[in-house]
């Protein structure tokens, strides 16, 4: 197993022996990217505990980290690995990680963790032999011809010292990496003495590559030299991280980019790190690079509630919904978007910046406000219809706030639907409707009970003669006539009856005795105020 991957049945007694051996150890899933996932129904945890975090690197102090990546190669590699690290829950204490590439059963890689855990038999012989060196010098001539190359240089990459003298550098150079590689060089050669550094991509004996950095020093006005030295440092374990990273980054961009919602993330600054192209539309703008830049597009009415939803994310960590009008682009109507705002947190827990996912929801707010105004007014007269006026008296004198009630019928209303037809009993109610409102404060509701009956309620009412008041001005508004048709006018009348509510009556009871009033006064003697 020492040059080889270790086969699936040797790695399937390896998980086996560690979970029996630590039965309370903590364990996680990784993607074949490094980061964790859920672990999946097939690899039940238990009552282990599932390790939280981004990658395994979230779990270890910062000394140890190129130790865990070094570890996470040779398990992507050979299939499995273990490292003894500190991490920062236990930094005093010595824990064994153990990578074990469990793909084959259960679609993922299982790390365990024990505290004060050895290294096992099972892969005692996995990794053995002499590391490679990390660090290696050649020499080279100002034509980039490798003169001499040390002992470490032939373990590194594994080509015998003597097969690279002669040999040009950029032989050895990933194609992808020559112009860096080139650029360098001459940056190098502008003058004794200087040194240029670099990153590329070296090539192995076996045919792969390993990542250094390259550092090459002019020595060749130097008599002693006369060369070129170059350094270099194996940077794999880094190069690896970034990778992941940046897979990482892709993937989540491309899942950003096929979302039919908006996605914007913002640092503690409130300067924007991401939006997605559906954001974008959302907007409809074309550059976004600071959160001032989205307050702008919010009506001058939500700006404030944007304000304070974002600050209450980023100062507290809370978590916000918010529906907010956008600004009217010209020609067109206000649209409205919902933002789901949610804080992002550094492992610590300390809020790194914010998240919002933002929605269009125009259409259905339009559908919303729609069924709202069909639930709330008369569609013939545009007052409040009976089930939005009797949930006004009921909240008002739930409030306990006295309520004065005119309950208002027209008087010899049926002749005029028999003689001149709907249409004109229609335009009455119209009428009746505008005078009614014409006579009230903004605060008074004038509802549509039915047919031709209506309700005026006046809040805050001191006595029955402050009503009396009140209904005298609307029974003498409905008395002028009213056009009906082109060639018909008629003469409106109505009796009236008033009903002084205390706050926590009961809205049903307090109607009806108004609504009784107002046929005392039709027995009266029409036209009446009862």
């Amino acid at each position: 197993m020492a040059n080889d991957r270790i086969g699936t049945d040797v790695l399937e007694r390896v998980l086996s022996s560690a979970l029996a051996r630590y039965p309370d150890a903590p364990v996680a899933a990784l993607g074949p990217d490094g980061w964790f996932v859920d672990p999946p129904a097939s690899f039940p945890t238990g009552t282990r505990t599932v390790l939280v975090g981004e990658t395994a690197l979230d779990l270890v102090v910062v000394e140890d980290r190129a130790a865990v990546v070094s570890a996470w190669a040779r398990a992507r590699a050979t299939g499995a690995s273990q490292v003894m690290v500190h991490t920062l829950a236990e930094p005093d204490e010595t824990t064994l990680l153990q990578f074990t590439d469990a793909r084959e059963r259960h679609g993922v890689f299982i790390l365990i963790m024990v505290v004060g855990g050895v290294v096992s038999a099972e892969l005692g012989g996995v990794h053995a032999g002499p590391l490679k060196p990390r660090y290696c010098q050649m020499r080279r001539s100002e034509l980039a011809f490798v003169l001499e190359a040390d002992e470490a240089s032939e373990r590194m990459f594994g080509w015998p010292a003597d097969s690279m003298v002669g040999r040009r550098s950029i032989e050895l150079v990933h194609p992808e990496d020559h112009e860096r590689a080139i650029d360098n060089w001459l940056e190098m050669l502008g003058g004794a003495g200087r040194a240029a550094r670099w990153r590329g991509r070296y090539l192995n004996a076996d045919g792969s590559w390993t990542w250094v950095e390259i550092t090459n020093h002019n020595r060749l006005q130097d008599p002693e030299f006369g060369d070129v030295l170059t350094e270099m440092v194996n940077i794999d374990d880094e190069m690896l991280m970034h990778e992941a990273l940046r897979a990482r980054e892709e993937l989540i961009r491309g899942l950003t980019a096929a979302l039919p919602v908006g996605v914007l993330q913002v640092d503690r600054e409130r300067t924007v790190v991401f939006t997605n192209p559906r954001l974008h539309e959302i907007l409809g703008a074309a550059a976004i690079i600071t959160f001032d830049h989205v307050r702008a597009l919010v009506s001058e009415a939500d700006a404030g509630q944007l304000t304070a939803g974002f600050a209450a994310v980023l100062d507290i960590g809370a978590e916000r919904d918010l529906e907010v009008r956008l600004r009217p682009v010209k020609g067109e109507h206000s649209r409205v978007c919902q933002l789901n705002l949610r804080p992002l947190r550094a492992a610590t827990g300390e809020v790194t910046g914010a998240i919002a996912c933002v929605t269009d929801v125009t259409d259905s707010v339009l559908l919303r406000e729609e069924l709202q105004l069909l639930a709330t007014y008369d569609d013939l007269t545009g007052v409040h219809n009976r089930a939005s006026t009797l949930r006004q008296l009921a909240h008002l004198l739930g409030a306990d706030i006295d309520v004065g009630i005119v309950y208002i019928d027209l008087d010899e209303f049926k002749p005029v639907n028999d003689h001149y037809g709907h249409r004109a009993g229609d335009e009455m109610l119209k009428a009746v409707a505008r005078r009614l409102r014409s006579c009230v404060r903004r605060s008074d509701v004038v509802g549509r009970i039915g047919g031709d009956e209506f309700v005026v309620l006046h809040p805050g009412v001191v006595d029955l003669d402050e009503l009396g008041v009140l209904a005298d001005r609307l029974r003498g508004a409905l008395e002028a006539d009213v056009v009906v048709t082109d060639q018909a006018v008629v003469a409106m009348r109505a009796s009236l009856g008033v009903k002084l509510a205390r706050g926590h009556d009961d809205a049903d009871h307090v109607l009806a005795q108004a609504d009784a009033a107002m046929y005392a006064a039709k027995r009266a003697r029409r036209d009446a105020v009862v």
